[in-house]
């Protein structure tokens, strides 16, 4: 029978990830539904907590603002139909109050500069090459947050300028974290609305600056999800109805070649464990009073103080509590 996929072989990662791990995630969406895996597996995670980032640019002063604690101010703030927002942020953070926003973002700097010390591993998925430049104000943008587009100079960064925001990342990170571990990789969401050339030479300059940092930083890694998507799938059933995003089933055959290369090989029937957890914490059954049901939850509870007793560090009160009701 002839092979319906490539079978090709990708390097394993030299530091594994363990339960006790901390993983910090920063990038396009893409980033969000593979942190969403390592969530389900118990693993301390944080990802986008300012929001989507697509490009180089838009994650290097992120993680800068992260790294030296540059706080926003009301000042930097703009309005539009009286709602607060900032062009470096996502408009997750648009809020009627220009005080409550400042204070929660600023809060959520401190937030992440304490788990970034802490973390681990640190993903970074690039999206995209296309850069949005504001013209009033001459700076680069994170988010356009609907204004007009003539407000706006949109440009296609050259693999220089790319590989300078790689470098600009790598150094903040290791300010912050010598022993933080840096996995690279390229979101395979495809940018159609650039054009599906526009879209290919996007991604061909993401390729080449990022290979470019790879090669001149020998203690990090590059998870190929793009070439998963791409070269071995290979197929429109592993996308959603947009025909752009991954869909779930490729995002979970995506997870499953993280757990070969990245989680360590001791703890995977316990990463195994954990997602049963998840998966049962978040059923909702027909019949709750059912007496299967009930003593299904009784053996859930048994599981989670077994794990809670092996893994002192993770956290099942949750589950306990949820379990715990009969």
């Amino acid at each position: 029978m002839l092979p319906l996929f490539l079978n090709p072989t990708f390097n394993v990662i030299d530091t594994k990830i363990v339960p006790s791990s901390k993983i910090f995630l920063i990038g396009s969406c893409f980033s969000d539904n593979i942190g969403a895996h390592f969530k389900r597996i118990k693993l301390n995670t944080m990802s986008n907590p300012f929001g989507v980032l697509f490009d180089s640019k838009a994650i290097a002063q992120t993680i800068n603002r992260i790294v030296h604690k540059k706080h926003f101010n009301v000042e930097e703030l703009l309005i539009n139909q009286d709602t607060y927002f900032h062009l470096q942020l996502h408009t997750m953070w648009n809020r009627i109050d220009p005080e409550v926003l400042i204070r929660q973002v600023n809060q959520c700097i401190d937030t992440t500069h304490d788990f970034l010390r802490q973390a681990n591993f640190v993903f970074v998925t690039l999206g995209s090459s296309f850069v949005y430049r504001h013209l009033p104000s001459n700076q680069f943008v994170a988010n356009c947050h609907k204004l007009p587009q003539n407000q706006f100079e949109k440009i296609l960064l050259p693999i220089s300028d790319i590989y300078d925001s790689l470098q600009s990342i790598d150094e903040d990170l290791h300010k912050i974290n010598a022993q933080i571990k840096i996995i690279k990789t390229i979101s395979p969401v495809r940018h159609i609305r650039d054009g599906v050339i526009e879209n290919n030479k996007s991604k061909a300059r993401l390729i080449e600056a990022l290979h470019q940092n790879l090669s001149e930083n020998h203690n990090q890694y590059y998870f190929p999800s793009y070439e998963i998507l791409i070269d071995v799938l290979r197929d429109y059933r592993f996308y959603d109805t947009d025909l752009v995003h991954p869909n779930y089933l490729a995002t979970n055959i995506v997870f499953d070649y993280i757990k070969k290369l990245m989680l360590d090989e001791v703890y995977l029937s316990d990463f195994e464990e954990f997602a049963k957890v998840h998966a049962s914490f978040h059923h909702r059954p027909m019949l709750e009073q059912n007496e299967n049901h009930q003593r299904f939850k009784r053996q859930m509870k048994e599981k989670c103080v077994h794990l809670q007793d092996k893994f002192p560090y993770l956290d099942f009160s949750n589950e306990i509590i949820h379990f715990s009701g009969f």
